[in-house]
């Protein structure tokens, strides 16, 4: 996955932050065009700090290997940070009202749909709401048929759940995506408290790339900054001119979309294919064989 920044819309973060929300805003390799371009949209303190040198404030840096994007959500638009995850599909945030018990402290006010005149409810029994992957267990029609209701688990015991909702989504300032599918968390747990909820960039219906793939073609790339400092990128689009690219094919992972895998070919130790690797067993009936 490999992409030209000409010719793609792009999406910016510093010391692993991305300015995001239902506004997505477009990001610029050069500091000044980015920052003309936010003064009528961003009011967020963290562009604020970025465009005026400062960078980002220490308490929100991403820990470990964890990059994270602000995001600019609704009308009246409101700013939240998302943790970006290719392990994923469904992107949720918190929303009000939460009470402390169901839902943990985050810096930024929580995404109220109350307030926002382009949220609705995707509607329960929609084939939209039908669609949710099996992962998303407690998926469907919930609260006697009145609401599409969302859950979502994942591996470091962390988890969501609410209502499978609709907003529109800016990319760009001619871009914008009606109706794009995100769950509004009304009750979450596990350590989430340095961001608003969480982008999924899977392979599944109900990820960005595939939201969006009627106008970026479902490709995207990314560069991580150093955990330090630095400026990375998150760009939507395959280039247009692949002459300076080199491709890895992808492969299927089983029956799941959600995972993106290339195949093993060959193990090199020091310049040197290995060969004659006997398969094994994993303990469990099973045996495996490398290449």
């Amino acid at each position: 996955m490999a992409i030209s920044k000409r010719n793609a819309s792009l999406l910016c973060f510093t010391s692993l932050m991305l300015v995001m929300a239902t506004l997505m805003l477009p990001c610029y390799a050069d500091r000044k065009e980015y920052c003309g371009w936010i003064k009528d949209g961003c009011t967020h303190h963290k562009c604020k700090d970025w465009c005026a040198g400062q960078g980002y404030p220490k308490r929100f840096k991403c820990v470990d290997a964890e990059n994270c994007c602000c995001l600019l959500t609704a009308k009246p638009r409101v700013d939240v940070v998302v943790l970006l995850d290719t392990g994923s599909d469904l992107s949720w945030v918190q929303c009000a009202p939460c009470n402390s018990t169901q839902c943990y402290q985050q810096k930024d006010p929580l995404f109220d749909p109350r307030k926002s005149s382009t949220y609705a409810p995707v509607p329960c029994g929609s084939d939209v709401c039908n669609s949710l992957q099996s992962d998303h267990f407690d998926n469907g029609c919930t609260n006697d048929g009145t609401e599409c209701g969302f859950r979502v688990e994942y591996g470091d015991g962390s988890k969501t759940k609410g209502v499978y909702s609709n907003e529109a989504l800016t990319l760009a300032p001619s871009v914008v995506i009606n109706d794009f599918h995100f769950g509004c968390g009304y009750k979450q747990a596990g350590p989430n408290d340095k961001f608003d909820g969480l982008l999924g960039l899977g392979g599944a219906p109900e990820s960005l790339p595939v939201q969006t793939s009627a106008v970026y073609g479902g490709a995207f790339s990314y560069c991580l900054p150093p955990v330090s400092s630095g400026t990375g990128f998150l760009a939507l689009r395959a280039p247009t001119n692949t002459s300076a690219f080199s491709f890895t094919p992808m492969t299927p992972f089983m029956d799941y979309d959600t995972f993106y895998t290339v195949k093993l070919t060959c193990i090199s130790i020091g310049g040197e294919h290995t060969t004659g690797i006997a398969p094994y067993a994993d303990g469990q009936g099973r045996r495996h064989s490398h290449d």
